[in-house]
C-alpha cells in the first residue's frame, strides 16, 4: 500500500488534493449517467433512510477512532522531536562544564555536528526513504565519549551521571523518531476504510430525488468529505513524509542556541 503511495506522490499536496477531487467527482457522475429505474418503484425511503443513518453512523465513528489515532501519531512525533532537540541542549550545555582533558570541547563539537545532520540531512533523507547512518556514526562515537570520559573534580562527578542520561536520551528519542518513521498503517486498516467508503457512497445511490442533478450534488458533497478525511489521515499518519510533514524547528533553534544565534530563523 505505502509502495503504490510512495509511486503515485500522493503525499504531496499537488497530486494529493486533485486525487481527492477526481475520487470525489467519480461517484456522482457513475450515479448520473447509471440507471436504476428498474428498482426504483420496489424501495421504501424510510427503510432505506434507516439503513443509511445506521452505515453513516458506524462509518463516521471508525473514521473518528482512526483520525484520533492518526492525529495522535502526529502530535507523539512532534513531541519527540522535540524532546530530542532538548536532549542535543542538555548534551552541549553540560558538557560545558567539563574541562578535563579538553573532553568537552570535544563533545560539544561532536553533538553540534549531530545537531547539524539532524537540521540539514535528516529530514530530506527520511523524505526519500532512507537512513541517516553518518548521524547514528556520529551519535555513536558521542556516546563512546561521554561514557569514557574521566573526571578530575567533585563538579564533573556530579555532571557526568547527568551527561550519560542525556546523551542516552538523544539515542532513544532518536530510536523513537525512525520507528514512528518506519511503522504505517496496517494495509488491512486502509482496506476498512475504503470498503466502507463505498459501502455509505454507493448506499446514498438507493435515494431517489425527482432531480437526478442534486442527487448527483448530494452524493458529490458525501464523497467529497470521505476522501478528504482518508486523506487527512494518510498526512497525519505519515509525520516524516509528503508535505505535511513534521517540523525540523526544534534542531534549527538548538543549532542556533549552540551558535548564540537565539532569533536567526533558516
Amino acid at each position: 500500500m505505502n509502495e503504490i503511495i510512495s509511486i503515485i506522490q500522493i503525499d504531496r499536496y499537488h497530486f494529493g488534493i486533485p486525487a481527492v477531487i477526481i475520487c470525489s467527482l467519480f461517484f456522482p457522475a457513475l450515479y448520473y449517467f447509471i440507471s436504476i429505474k428498474p428498482i426504483k418503484k420496489k424501495l421504501d425511503p424510510e427503510v432505506l433512510g434507516g439503513f443509511f443513518q445506521v452505515i453513516g453512523t458506524i462509518y463516521a465513528l471508525l473514521i473518528g477512532l482512526i483520525v484520533y489515532d492518526a492525529t495522535s501519531r502526529y502530535s507523539s512525533a512532534h513531541e519527540t522531536v522535540e524532546n530530542e532537540a532538548k536532549a542535543v541542549l542538555q548534551v552541549y550545555t553540560l558538557a560545558k562544564h567539563i574541562k578535563t582533558g579538553g573532553a568537552g570541547e570535544s563533545i560539544i563539537k561532536k553533538v553540534k555536528e549531530y545537531n547539524d545532520e539532524a537540521v540539514y540531512n535528516d529530514w530530506r533523507i527520511l523524505q526519500d526513504g532512507g537512513y541517516n547512518l553518518k548521524a547514528r556514526s556520529i551519535l555513536r562515537e558521542l556516546n563512546d565519549d561521554i561514557l569514557s570520559l574521566n573526571t578530575s573534580s567533585t563538579n564533573e562527578e556530579a555532571i557526568l551521571p547527568m551527561l550519560i542520561q542525556a546523551s542516552m536520551d538523544i539515542w532513544g528519542f532518536r530510536i523513537k523518531r525512525f520507528n514512528s518513521y518506519t511503522s504505517s498503517f496496517p494495509t488491512s486498516e486502509w482496506v476498512l476504510l475504503f470498503s466502507g467508503a463505498l459501502i455509505t457512497i454507493f448506499t446514498a445511490f438507493f435515494f431517489q430525488l425527482e432531480c437526478r442533478k442534486t442527487q448527483s450534488i448530494l452524493i458529490l458533497l458525501t464523497s467529497l468529505i470521505i476522501f478528504s478525511s482518508l486523506y487527512a489521515i494518510y498526512m497525519f499518519s505519515e509525520p516524516y513524509r509528503g508535505d505535511f510533514t513534521i517540523s525540523n524547528e526544534p534542531f534549527l533553534i538548538a543549532k542556533n542556541i549552540m551558535s548564540n544565534v537565539y532569533f536567526e530563523r533558516q
